[in-house]
Formats: C-alpha cells, structure tokens, sequence
C-alpha cells in the first residue's frame, strides 16, 4: 500500500538528494488518516512545549495542567504597586488633614478664630505698675468693658487649669484672690490705653459687648468668644491652654 523510499536511485529522482540513513525506511501510506496517531501525538508534544511553568509555580486555579504565564508577572506587579502608591498617598493626604484640624483653633459655641498672635503689650496693675501680658501666659484675657462679669469671670476661673491665668482687663474691679485647689488665679489688669482693645477689635470687628480670649502658652489666640459664651463650651480648649 506505500510507496518505499529508502534511498533508491531513481531516474526521475532529478537530482534530489538521498535521504540520511539513519532515518531508515520511510512509507508514505496512500491514506493520510493512518498517520492519526503519530500527529495526535506530535501535537501534544507542541503542546507541552508551548506553556510556559514559572519556578516552584502551581496549578491555576486549581486545574492541573494550566499555570500562570510568565509574561502576567510584570503588568501584575506594575498594578500592585500602582494600587499601593494610590493607597500610600491617599492616607498621607488624610493623616495631614487631620493634624492640621487638631492644630486649627475650634469653632464650636460661637468663637471666632483668628490666625494671630498676642502682641508683647504692657497693661497695668492695681499699683499702676507695667504688667507685660505674655508674661502671664497662658491666659484667658477677658475684655469686660464695664459689665457685670464677676460670676463669668469666676465660672472661667473654677474651669481652667491651675497653670492658667485668667485676666480680666479694664471695667470695674473684678474679683481677686487666691486660687482655690486646681482653679486658676484670677489676675485683673487695666488697660489705661485701650491697646488691647483696639487689637482685639482689628482681629474680630464688629463683635458687641465683654470678649473672651484664649491665649495658649506660645502666645497663639486658640479662640475669641463673647464673654457670655458658657465655659461647658470651651472647657476641652481651657485644657489645653498650657500645651499648645
């Protein structure tokens, strides 16, 4: 059924040349289907040789046989870096965010807040004797333009820290004494040349009335309140009057 072709000279062989020995006899069969097998079988082998298995690598989701190719690797490992810069950021942006809230004086119960300092200013004592005023700090500088503000002082007074001086400047005389356990101590001041007055009034204009002013120990204003601001309000921020 096949035609031998070992090597035989031929005439109509035309020059072609013989076939290595050592491939032996070839038979080409008349019907190609009897090579089923052998092609079966070839590409299987192409097969096998076609995948690609990365060192100590495992089957793909489980089915033997199919492994990850190589050339994933490198885009995988660009996207997880990318997701993980994207993530790096966007916590770096919210952990800013977040201490430049806890640094920003707060605005709860009414307050103002002013991104100022508290000038070097000479007020004056009962003596009339100069008193420089960041000498004093921290402090709650209350500003009691002639009212009635004993109960408010005092209520300020019983709610601050006992490193916190609170000042009550021009007015009537206000209340003085010794503090009591963990009450700050009252120190009233004149301010005979309305210096005070005049800043106060440039860094929160239009506001009527007795002012309250949170002086941290660096001389940063933390808050301005009207004075019948209930001290409830500001209680977290006189605590922390002695460490900013």
């Amino acid at each position: 059924m096949g035609t031998p072709g070992n090597g035989d000279s031929r005439p109509d062989r035309e020059g072609l040349p013989d076939l290595p020995a050592e491939w032996g006899t070839i038979v080409v069969p008349d019907d190609a289907s009897a090579l089923d097998a052998e092609a079966a079988q070839v590409r299987r082998e192409l097969r096998r040789r076609r995948r690609v298995v990365r060192p100590g690598a495992g089957p793909v989701d489980g089915h033997p046989g199919r492994f990850e190719p190589a050339s994933l690797r490198i885009p995988l490992l660009i996207v997880s870096l990318a997701v993980l810069a994207a993530l790096t950021s966007l916590i770096a942006v919210i952990w800013q965010g977040q201490r430049q809230s806890d640094d920003t004086p707060g605005t709860s119960g009414g307050g103002a807040v002013p991104a100022a300092t508290l000038p070097a200013l000479d007020l004056t004592g009962p003596d009339g004797a100069p008193v420089p005023v960041r000498g004093l700090l921290p402090a709650v500088l209350v500003l009691v333009k002639d009212c009635a503000c004993d109960a408010q002082i005092r209520a300020v007074a019983a709610g601050s820290p006992a490193q916190v001086t609170v000042v009550p400047v021009g007015g009537r005389p206000a209340p003085t004494g010794a503090p009591g356990p963990g009450i700050a101590p009252i120190r009233p001041l004149g301010d005979p040349d309305a210096r005070l007055d005049a800043f106060v009034d440039g860094l929160v204009p239009g506001q009527p009335g007795p002012t309250v002013l949170l002086v941290a120990a660096s001389g940063r204003i933390v808050r301005t309140l009207p004075a019948a601001t209930p001290v409830e309000a500001y209680r977290e921020d006189l605590a922390l009057l002695p460490s900013r």
